[in-house]
């Protein structure tokens, strides 16, 4: 046997791009490859069957090497090999013994950083009378090499005092990886106002920041977020974009601060949230890194690989499903699995019921453990059995990756510049530009969940009709807490009122507003308190809230009512002619008012419409199926068989000339429809 040399060149001739469209169209038998294949994006650009090195230029020849410039590849040279995700978990209970008990059990089987955020409206938060009361939280948890990470919405610099204080004093020892979510505009945004005005929040943030940088280089006090943006509906290129300009807005408003450029950078956490649509998430990291690190240009920065941007990820809220739970699982491993693509520092995967525990109490014993740990474990099976800590930017080379890189690039920049126009954005968010750009996005979005043009699976379509929810959930019933409060020294509370009347922006306080923080947590006063105090000597600032949402909380809200009701409604599915030629039709009709729980007979009559038993078709629901040509005198006769009890008469088709009935047909607002059905079943009409 003699060794041959192969000609790969010879054996597999390179292919144009005209040769790639007729091998498409001869596969999709002649079909127009170049339409039929077309998906729209609510990016302002769509999605090809087919791509190809002559039409993704640009990327193909600058993307460079994982780890330099202009890093769309990544950050790092050795990609997730050396150094992998962190797996983050939060929890979602109000009982701090259970809360211990999660964080103890996550870190034994692989979690590395605990997320908590504190809410001052949660019955968590509230009952945080001093830095002791974390202790129970936190009793016997080992923190060494672990992360930890924490968000207060409310003030800043409470929060980030408080937990100081609690890791200063309480723990007397250090943790090397301990982030503070400080994100300003997230907040401003959530909550619809801020205590103080932007520069002294900013101030606020400069404080923290600096106080931690000098307990450890690792320790990380700011954050930009787009996950208010992306679970308000925002594009993937608005997400960029609002980063970006946050991160100008930040270092701009910091460097008015003793902080140096580089120290600041260096406290920014990333987050973005991931949905299902795993190659535009992909995308959407690799733009967002090369457009960050373009803005560093800016700032004079040469070597930028001192200056990699840390990146978060956490699963999409708005892609989560209230029923049929289950089919979050699937959304949420291609979230992670999209994530662990794109070479991310940290991933947050939530439980597939988050939607049912954040919102709903269960009326008998729920496992919480189960769902904490199918939620870990995807990360662990996309690490150690899919080995993708294992490779290096497995999307470098994609066409298709490569070019929707560029696309979003460009649509991100120019909505970056026109913020920056607009005066930055801050002055974007408070005069309300960026709420209108994100609510026309959620409009499209939710337009084409009514029309089922975007399908949600376990909600509208396929889903489970013998599904009830309220049997053994009930909505969580938000109790107020009154905290008792401990007597704090009068010479304590006047040095506090004195430390925020005095306090300089950008310069510390004459009277330590820290410390005077530190003195007045120990001596008894609770978080809650010291807010109180703190903003009477402060005029707040004000923005029009976001709002997030759910793509299926209407559809679920229609059918929560429904399943309330005590009267109970059938539809007869009237169907006359050839099954097989009108399955179609039958099939989505039934799809249609199985969202809401109902549940369809199907009634087979002939086309002879003397011979229709009117005993078996009048029920309180009735859909009309059949051919076109039948439909004007079919509808006749079934209205004229039908009783007062039924509420609703649908026709199955296009709408047609003179039509009585209702019209069902592919592309009609279902939402709509079934909204106005439930109204007439309510009203007994």
């Amino acid at each position: 046997m003699t060794d041959s040399i192969i000609n790969f060149q010879s054996a597999f001739p390179p292919q144009d791009e005209v040769s790639w469209q007729q091998i498409l169209a001869a596969s999709l038998k002649n079909i127009d490859s170049s339409n039929s294949l077309l998906k729209e994006t609510f990016e302002g650009f769509s999605l090809k069957g087919l791509y190809h090195t002559e039409n993704t230029t640009y990327f193909s020849n600058h993307s460079g090497f994982p780890g330099a410039y202009p890093f769309l590849r990544g950050d790092k040279t050795t990609g997730n090999r050396k150094k992998s995700w962190v797996i983050s978990q939060s929890f979602q209970t109000e009982d701090k013994n259970q809360l211990n008990k999660f964080i103890k059990e996550a870190f034994v089987y692989g979690v590395g950083n605990i997320h908590l955020d504190f809410d001052r409206t949660s019955s968590l938060s509230r009952g945080l009378k001093s830095s002791n009361d974390l202790k129970d939280i936190f009793d016997e948890v080992d923190w060494k090499g672990k992360h930890f990470s924490f968000q207060f919405y409310d003030d800043f610099l409470l929060g980030s005092t408080f937990l100081m204080d609690f890791l200063q004093r309480v723990l007397e020892q250090k943790s090397e990886n301990f982030h503070i979510h400080n994100d300003p505009y997230y907040c401003l945004l959530l909550k619809g106002k801020l205590p103080f005005s932007m520069e002294r929040v900013f101030s606020h943030v400069a404080e923290v920041c600096h106080t931690l940088e000098q307990t450890s280089d690792s320790l990380k006090g700011l954050m930009i977020s787009t996950s208010l943006y992306h679970n308000s509906g925002a594009s993937y290129s608005q997400e960029i974009a609002y980063a970006l300009a946050s991160l100008v807005d930040y270092l701009e408003q910091l460097k008015k601060s003793p902080l140096k450029l580089e120290k600041i950078l260096s406290q920014i956490v990333f987050e973005f949230s991931f949905d299902a649509n795993i190659f535009l998430n992909v995308a959407k990291i690799r733009a967002f890194r090369f457009l960050y690190h373009k803005i560093l240009q800016t700032y004079g920065i040469e070597d930028k690989k001192q200056f990699p941007c840390y990146i978060k990820v956490v699963s999409s809220k708005r892609m989560l499903s209230l029923y049929d739970a289950w089919t979050n699982m699937m959304r949420i491993s291609s979230a992670s699995f999209a994530a662990a693509l794109s070479d991310v520092d940290m991933i947050e995967t939530f439980t597939h019921d988050s939607v049912l525990l954040e919102n709903y109490s269960a009326k008998k014993e729920y496992d919480q453990e189960l769902s904490y740990r199918l939620s870990r474990n995807i990360s662990h099976i996309l690490k150690d059995e899919s080995y993708l800590s294992k490779v290096i930017d497995p999307t470098g080379g994609s066409y298709f990756i490569e070019e929707l890189t560029h696309q979003l690039s460009e649509k991100a920049w120019q909505l970056f510049l026109q913020i920056e126009l607009k005066g930055g954005m801050g002055k974007a968010i408070t005069e309300g530009m960026i709420q209108s750009e994100i609510a026309k996005v959620k409009k499209l979005r939710i337009d084409k969940v009514n029309k089922r043009k975007t399908k949600i699976t376990g909600v509208t379509q396929f889903s489970q009709r013998n599904e009830v929810l309220s049997e053994n959930w009930e909505e969580k019933k938000r109790p107020s807490y009154h905290i008792e409060e401990k007597d704090c020294s009068s010479d304590l509370m006047k040095k506090l009122v004195q430390s925020a009347r005095d306090y300089t922006l950008f310069q510390g306080a004459k009277g330590d507003l820290i410390h005077s923080l530190f003195d007045v947590y120990r001596d008894g006063l609770s978080f809650e308190k010291a807010a109180q105090i703190l903003h009477s000597q402060s005029r707040p600032i004000s923005a029009e809230k976001l709002n997030v949402f759910r793509l299926s909380q209407d559809f679920e809200k229609l059918r929560w009512e429904y399943e309330s009701l005590e009267r109970k409604v059938e539809v007869n599915l009237v169907i006359v002619g050839d099954y097989a030629s009108l399955n179609a039709r039958i099939n989505f009709c039934r799809d249609v008012f199985e969202v809401m729980g109902l549940k369809c007979h199907e009634i087979h009559v002939s086309e002879n419409t003397e011979q229709w038993p009117a005993e078996k078709i009048c029920a309180q629901g009735a859909v009309l199926i059949c051919s076109d040509s039948l439909r004007t005198e079919n509808e006749k006769k079934l209205l004229s068989i039908l009783t007062k009890d039924c509420v609703k008469v649908f026709t199955a088709g296009q709408p047609f000339e003179k039509q009585k009935t209702k019209p069902l047909y592919l592309g009609c607002d279902i939402y709509q429809l079934l909204e106005d059905f439930l109204h007439h079943v309510k009203e007994g009409k």
